[in-house]
């Protein structure tokens, strides 16, 4: 076979969401290449396979494959020409920092790319896919006054030049969704999520990530109304999904079992929740950890659901791993602090280590920003109920 075929096959098993079979056609059509002594097709080539190992979670070697692609684009010159191949390789590797959250170098490439294209005078399609990346780019900043603009223009230009059935303008139904997710409007959400899935399963098949990451934006939008059992069974087709197409440590699927245990905890079916939020703390633990944020929704997804399932002696030490954790995000975090504290609290209640209650006091109190004695008798109401609860059950049985 030659490379351009292995090229060829590798092109149709990634849009298939093959991206195993991807990978493996890509390194054939490298090693093809570099016999034949063609190196000008490298940086094509190259640029494919880090888009691959991308979609695989592969990010070392995708970064990689990425900075060779750019090295056989440059040439002798050491200059990157200005191509629009060259734009296309700056937005996918621009949009690759940008999931690793790498912001600063996201927006220079992506800026790079955008003024090539517009340059070349390339056509409205092409820039779309720049703009894209750049207001995804804005909303994973949460910079959504300077997302939503771009987000909706890209729709525009899609719907006037591909139709409103097209598989990137669900893309892009789906993008305008997550915007509207993060700013809390649900119900604006809801329906550009429905909208994309529906036109992602005509079009790709049942069985396509790409109608997981449909189902799974689907079923955020359920569990933050309130409405876990109807988001439980998409994040239970979306992993079935994702099991088929990635390999078994893949970060996606950190993030869908963290949610479908999510889910499980609202609906009262603990012992589900145990096993997602371990399975997906088992795959950070052995990548390394893995993003942050999952983690510690994993390790204190675990403490809740032991507190909830009465199982406090093994609730206590994920509830102490997620305080130790604290400092590990950004974010401001005096909630969560007060939230675990007040769990931790409630554990050595039950377990009888009143001694070790009464010294969280004052963290508790600290993590409120309040010296007010209230805050302490309302932790002690919230536990007095809560054990009423467990005693009301048990009197049930």
């Amino acid at each position: 076979m030659s490379w351009q075929k292995s090229k060829s096959e590798a092109h149709d098993a990634f849009t298939n969401g093959r991206y195993i079979d991807a990978i493996r056609l890509y390194q054939n059509a490298i090693a093809q290449i570099e016999e034949t002594e063609q190196p000008d097709a490298l940086g094509t080539v190259y640029g494919a396979l880090a888009e691959s190992l991308f979609k695989q979670g592969r990010f070392d070697e995708a970064e990689e494959a990425f900075k060779k692609a750019i090295e056989y684009q440059q040439g002798d010159s050491g200059e990157l020409p200005e191509t629009l191949e060259s734009a296309v390789l700056l937005t996918n590797f621009g949009a690759f920092y940008a999931d690793r959250q790498n912001f600063e170098e996201s927006d220079r490439m992506l800026s790079k790319a955008l003024s090539m294209k517009k340059n070349l005078g390339a056509d409205e399609l092409s820039i779309s896919k720049t703009l894209t990346e750049i207001g995804i780019l804005k909303l994973d900043q949460d910079k959504f006054k300077e997302a939503e603009p771009m987000l909706s223009q890209v729709l525009g230009i899609q719907e006037r030049e591909l139709g409103k059935d097209d598989v990137a303008y669900a893309e892009s139904l789906n993008n305008l969704a997550v915007l509207h997710s993060k700013k809390k409007n649900y119900a604006l959400a809801e329906p550009l999520c429905k909208r994309a899935l529906k036109i992602r399963e005509n079009k790709l098949g049942l069985e396509h990530p790409a109608v997981a990451e449909s189902l799974h934006n689907l079923g955020v939008q359920y569990l933050k109304q309130g409405r876990a059992d109807k988001a439980e069974p998409l994040w239970r087709r979306a992993l079935t999904i994702q099991e088929q197409t990635y390999t078994a440590d893949h970060p996606r699927l950190v993030l869908t079992l963290n949610h479908l245990a999510s889910a499980c905890l609202s609906l009262g079916k603990f012992d589900d929740a145990i096993e997602f939020y371990k399975r997906a703390l088992d795959i950070s633990e052995r990548t390394g950890g893995g993003d942050k944020h999952n983690l510690m929704n994993s390790v204190a997804g675990l403490g809740m659901t032991y507190l909830r399932s009465a199982k406090f002696k093994e609730a206590e030490p994920y509830i102490k791993r997620s305080l130790d954790m604290l400092d590990e995000v950004e974010e401001d975090h005096g909630t969560l602090e007060h939230g675990y504290l007040n769990e931790l609290f409630t554990c050595y209640i039950f377990q009888g280590k009143f001694g070790d209650a009464l010294s969280l006091v004052p963290d508790t109190m600290r993590a409120s920003h309040t010296t007010q004695v209230n805050e302490v008798l309302d932790t002690f109401i919230k536990v007095g109920k809560f054990a009423n609860k467990l005693f009301d059950k048990s009197d049930e049985s």
